[in-house]
């Protein structure tokens, strides 16, 4: 019979580097590399040819750290976006998983995210936040600054869902 353990993260004891536990999401590089965001053990694992070629993250709340990664994005540039989403942020990696910048904390106004879920970069550079307690998509312009959101929390049967704030 096989032993197994659990931490207090209800997390496989004995995981070695590689495993996943569980992933959350994941992008494409320009040079078609898989990166996925590794939920449970707050790091980023970027895989090129089944092979895991980098890793970066801890948990924890200074930059380049994460307190449960959800969603990833990848500029035409290589730059990786994850929406760090128990400490309310988003934060932008460059290829080799080098802190580049962070922007939104905890709250419900322009600029602020309450437990960001999901994130993409638009053509134009934008990027497109989905936040989960908010009930909301919010956009920022590359250098983090809020551009407006759309919905806000109620049901989705309710009028302002589209409208633009």
């Amino acid at each position: 019979m096989l032993s197994t353990s659990f931490d207090s993260s209800f997390r496989l004891s004995n995981e070695t580097s590689e495993q996943l536990s569980p992933p959350s999401g994941f992008a494409f590089t320009p040079q078609g590399q898989l990166v996925l965001a590794d939920d449970f053990n707050h790091r980023i694992q970027i895989y090129e040819n089944d092979q895991l070629v980098k890793s970066f993250g801890e948990k924890g709340k200074e930059n380049g750290q994460f307190h449960y990664p959800k969603g990833i994005a990848v500029d035409e540039d290589g730059n990786i976006y994850v929406a760090d989403s128990w400490n309310h942020r988003i934060q932008k990696f460059d290829s080799q998983g080098n802190h580049q910048q962070t922007f939104g904390s905890y709250g419900e106004v322009k600029g602020q995210l309450n437990e960001p879920y999901d994130v993409m970069v638009e053509d134009s550079g934008n990027i497109l936040v989905v936040e989960r307690y908010n009930h909301r998509l919010q956009w920022f312009s590359p250098d983090g600054k809020s551009l407006g959101w759309i919905g806000q929390r109620g049901t989705v049967l309710e009028e302002h869902l589209a409208y633009f704030y």
